[in-house]
This record gives C-alpha cells, structure tokens and sequence, in this order.
C-alpha cells in the first residue's frame, strides 16, 4: 500500500513513517500542504495521513482539494487540536480524526487496509461513509 504522510513536525514524520515502513508500506512525506497537494496529484495513494497545522496550505485544504479532484482514498486527520469545532475534516471527507499519534499506526493500518479494500471493491463508492 502507498501511504502520504503529511506532518510538520519532523519527528512525528520520521515516526510514523519508519512504523509503517516495517509494515511494508510505501510512504511518501510532506512537510508542508503545497508539497502533500502536487504528491496527491502526482501518485495514486490508497491512503493519507494529514497534520491540521501544515504550514503553506494546512491539512483541511489539502483534504477538500484531494476530495474536490475526485480523489477518495482514506484520510485520517491528525492534530493535536481536541476541540470538536476543531474537527471539521469529519465533515469534509476524512474517514477518521486522531489526536494522538502514538495509537495512530496500528489503529490506521487496519483501518486503511480495509477502506483500500472496500474501495477497490466498490470503485465507484466514496471513501468517507
């Protein structure tokens, strides 16, 4: 599976990508919303894991950009942001919202094998149900 990895904070990145990784994903980073929008449209993704606070273009942006182009795989949202106002990707097309990263790798690997699952099953259906 082809994961973008989408986050800000070094660390994070380098975090959940090397976790995926040893879980034989393909991961691609940005570290900023600009870089996260031309890999989107560049590479066919089954999933994204988006940072709120990118800096050039922040996460809600990409996300309603990827769903406005068509594009439906999986996006979970991740911040640190706990407000529910604060969680308005829910409404514009993610599949999940987390808060905290340390659960994120083996909650979003199951969750993004079987929405890449369902979609290629269902070509025609939208990732957010």
């Amino acid at each position: 599976m082809r994961l973008l990895v989408a986050e800000s904070d070094r660390a994070l990145a380098t975090f959940l990508e090397r976790g995926f990784r040893a879980e034989n994903y393909v991961v691609d980073l940005a570290s900023d919303g600009s870089i996260a929008l031309e890999l989107a449209q560049e590479q066919p993704y089954d999933a994204a894991i988006l940072d709120l606070n990118l800096p050039q273009c922040d996460g809600l942006s990409v996300l309603r950009h990827a769903r406005a182009s068509g594009q439906q795989f999986p996006i979970l949202i991740l911040s640190n942001r706990t407000r529910p106002e604060d969680r308005a990707g829910s409404r514009s097309g993610c599949r999940r919202f987390g808060a905290e990263a340390l659960r994120v790798r083996g909650a979003f690997g199951a969750r993004a094998r079987a929405a890449a699952a369902r979609l290629r099953a269902h070509p025609g259906r939208r990732a957010a149900h």
